[in-house]
């Protein structure tokens, strides 16, 4: 039972604290490496190879499954999304204004990096930050 326990407290903690740190601010990671990426898979996967004392050879899809964490990947994209439909709704804001410039003259930037999240994942959205948000295709973000 301690043990079980154990396993709960480590997550809870990976979860609310761990994480909301190494991931901080990463609505706004433009143009982030494959590399800074591998780094915090690995990271994620050392963690739950710890916790719950597996070998390395155990594979890294199945850690995922069991525990029913999703990749550091998915996370920083779902955390965009979120983050382009928040600028989106707030009107009159400087933030919303410098996305709709982004869009406007095809800058790079979050608007940019949104749309090819929505090509990535197949969102089948022609211009992800000027799409309507009550679309059934957003209400998983």
């Amino acid at each position: 039972m301690q043990r079980v326990c154990g396993i709960i407290a480590a997550f809870d903690i990976w979860e609310m604290a761990i994480i909301q740190g190494l991931l901080n601010n990463s609505e706004t990671w433009t143009e982030i490496t494959g590399e800074a990426l591998a780094d915090l898979e690995n990271l994620q996967y050392f963690f739950l190879r710890m916790v719950l004392d597996t070998p390395r050879t155990t594979p890294k899809v199945a850690l995922l499954w069991e525990t029913g964490m999703t990749s550091m990947e998915c996370r920083v994209i779902k955390r965009k999304l979120r983050f382009i439909k928040h600028l989106k709704r707030s009107k009159g804001h400087l933030a919303n204004e410098i996305l709709k410039e982004q869009i406007a003259n095809n800058w790079p930037g979050l608007s940019k990096e949104g749309n090819l999240i929505c090509e990535k994942i197949g969102i089948n959205v022609s211009n992800f930050p000027l799409a309507d948000y009550r679309k059934k295709s957003f209400y998983f973000i």
